[in-house]
């Protein structure tokens, strides 16, 4: 009956809208209980003789139910006096959720006269199966345990957090004990984050005359859809003689308030109030192209912090970032949170003049002003010049201070780390510290100057025994002659970064490589006099030359990336046995 009677009231409507396609989807009822079959019913009406059909009908996504059964009826109905025709399909589906919670029914498609209509989305809420080993109540019982949970705020907004609060209580005080593995089902709607998972005190319960009571956790509770949201019921399990007793607590649900539809185009999911600021930590004025500067992303405020989308620094041209590292300070606040987020980056300039580093657009919505605040584009200007310009700008002490930091690095020395010898520029000059500096800047180049002739002498040994060797005269014979003196054993290398890596000692991955690399170079133009890249491009192997070229480049940046990670590491090291295994194996 309720079916004729809503096909009476479309027949009414489309003599009314004369010329048009209608498509509408329903169900009898708006509430479900899961693994209980429902009817949906979709309904498209087609007015008039110059309108046909050209599709059949395109369903929504059913992922999350199962398909029973489906039947579909059609009528034809002709107003005798006018000629005017209405045609009506009636397609209906058996379906059981799969879940609990709020689900969408999606829009149903049809193709008319080559347009497509569709009908309109629409919500159900379907409540948790009820199992009757699942209910608690409060029992005479004195060895009964039950779990509660307390949500003071129950209305909130679509991602506003409220805090929940889980109790036990039980008559007998040993019972406490053996409540563990405490936890909630997975919802897509809500999210629930422990907040403090050690238990306080036993002491007597205000509401239940002779029972005992214990607060064993604090959660944040997250919803990520609105209108009616139940929670799912806390698990936990009590071991007694060897034996496991599963409990389940209380259901709870949230009024939750959509959120205004005014949204701003760049807003995500902050709720509450919040300040965005984009700095570098070093504050200088000039920079210089290719070295690293440290980048700070902060997100300050009070709201939904734990969940929060972060905004993002935007890629470009003039600039390179690496993997950003994200601590947090976020303290409980009422039923908000309140602290700040902040994301470090390392960002190294590609260019020189003027680039500006921009982060994403970032809106939130204010629950107590109950309007959304966009902040804008989040910017730092920064001024980055060429080597010979950033030398410019340093003070005499400056100079010597970084090259005595730059030659402290490359040389293996046991002497004190650089940043006890930094020298602060003052008003009156300490000419004691400049001295101690100078003096250790001659004995670092004096000690350098010793290992480059200990190398030198090395190079001219290998060259003296290459050129003892007969030339072969044809590119491959000579090249097999060098592979066959120059001693470079490729497979202990590649093994060697491997270990490397997967130890995390990145400096000396990347000093192993330099001199792996210079081994391969002496090798090379001992036997061509050319470059390994000009050995490469003379043999016409440019695949591999760009390989090579993208690899250097590549380990050059990840060099001065601090955040060095295992992973970063042990991929460099499987590169490098690629490219250079190619290399190996040229004839």
């Amino acid at each position: 009956m309720k079916l004729k009677f809503l096909q009476i009231l479309l027949i009414l409507f489309a003599i009314k809208s004369y010329g048009q396609v209608n498509i509408v989807g329903m169900t009898d009822e708006k509430e479900f209980r899961q693994n209980k079959k429902f009817v949906l019913t979709f309904i498209i009406q087609i007015n008039g003789d110059d309108y046909i059909q050209e599709s059949p009908i395109k369903l929504p996504d059913f992922s999350k139910f199962e398909e029973l059964g489906s039947a579909s009826e059609q009528n034809t109905i002709v107003d005798q006096r006018t000629g005017y025709r209405v045609n009506q399909i009636v397609y209906q589906y058996v379906l059981q959720p799969k879940q609990s919670g709020k689900l969408k029914i999606g829009s149903a498609l049809v193709q008319v006269n080559g347009k497509m209509y569709k009908s309109e989305s629409f919500d159900i809420f379907v409540k948790e199966e009820v199992r009757k080993s699942e209910t608690n109540s409060v029992a005479n019982n004195q060895n009964d345990v039950y779990l509660n949970l307390e949500i003071k705020d129950k209305e909130v907004y679509q991602y506003q957090p409220t805090v929940a609060v889980l109790r036990i209580y039980s008559k007998d005080y040993d019972q406490f004990r053996k409540v563990n593995n405490i936890h909630f089902s997975k919802q897509s709607d809500v999210e629930i984050e422990p907040i403090n998972l050690t238990p306080q005190e036993i002491e007597p319960s205000e509401s239940h005359a002779n029972w005992l009571t214990q607060i064993v956790a604090i959660y944040s509770i997250t919803p990520n859809e609105s209108g009616k949201v139940e929670l799912p019921s806390a698990i936990a399990h009590i071991k007694s003689n060897g034996n496991l007793t599963k409990i389940v607590g209380n259901k709870v649900n949230l009024n939750v308030k959509s959120l205004p539809e005014n949204s701003t185009k760049n807003f995500k999911n902050a709720v509450g109030n919040y300040e965005l600021t984009l700095q570098n930590t070093s504050k200088q004025n000039f920079y210089e192209i290719g070295k690293p500067i440290d980048i700070t992303l902060k997100l300050s405020g009070i709201g939904n912090l734990n969940t929060v989308e972060l905004p993002r620094l935007y890629p470009s041209k003039d600039y390179t970032f690496y993997k950003p590292k994200v601590s947090k300070n976020i303290q409980p606040k009422g039923q908000n949170f309140q602290g700040e987020i902040v994301v470090n980056y390392v960002v190294v300039p590609n260019r020189a003049g003027e680039i500006t580093i921009k982060a994403d657009h970032f809106s939130f919505f204010n629950d107590q002003k109950n309007e959304y605040i966009d902040k804008g584009e989040t910017v730092l200007p920064l001024n980055i010049l060429s080597a010979e310009q950033f030398a410019k700008t340093q003070t005499t002490i400056e100079k010597v201070n970084n090259y005595t930091n730059t030659v402290l690095e490359k040389v293996e020395t046991p002497i004190l780390k650089t940043s006890e010898f930094k020298v602060k520029e003052k008003s009156k000059i300490d000419w004691k510290i400049v001295l101690g500096n100078l003096v250790l800047v001659f004995g670092v180049i004096y000690g350098s100057l010793l290992y480059s002739r200990y190398r030198k002498s090395k190079k001219k040994r290998a060259l003296h025994i290459s050129r003892h060797h007969k030339s072969m005269g044809s590119v491959a014979e000579t090249e097999a002659e060098i592979r066959k003196n120059k001693g470079i054993d490729f497979e202990s290398n590649f093994n060697y970064f491997s270990i490397l890596a997967n130890e995390e000692k990145s400096d000396l991955f990347f000093k192993s490589f330099d001199d792996f690399h210079a081994e391969l170079e002496n090798a090379i133009q001992a036997g061509h006099q050319l470059s390994v890249e000009k050995w490469l491009e003379q043999k016409g192997q440019h695949d591999v030359l760009q390989e090579l070229t993208q690899l250097k480049h590549q380990i050059e940046i990840e060099k001065f990336n601090p955040f060095k990670s295992k992973e970063t590491l042990m991929e460099l090291s499987v590169k490098i046995t690629s490219v250079y295994q190619k290399i190996k194996q040229l004839n």
